[in-house]
């Protein structure tokens, strides 16, 4: 998963946004429960004006259990 993750920060710096996509796609559907990765997909496909995806993981970071006070209403 981090490998994952680490291929899909660096297609992003490289600007391959659909490959970067899919690598995100990828990782959600490997661990849909890890914050970080959550937090991760969510700011690159809001970032990236893909926010139908965006408002499918928004209700998940809401209310995942490690998820602060401030990231909620920052989420809202």
């Amino acid at each position: 998963l981090q490998a994952i993750q680490f291929q899909a920060k660096l297609y992003v710096l490289q600007g391959n946004r659909a490959k970067a996509e899919t690598l995100f796609d990828e990782m959600l559907q490997i661990d849909s429960s890890n914050l970080e990765i959550l937090n991760e997909a969510a700011e690159f496909y809001h970032e990236n004006r893909i926010f139908n995806k965006a408002l499918l993981i928004y209700p998940k970071i809401i209310d995942h259990p490690q998820t602060s006070d401030w990231e909620a209403v920052d989420i809202y």
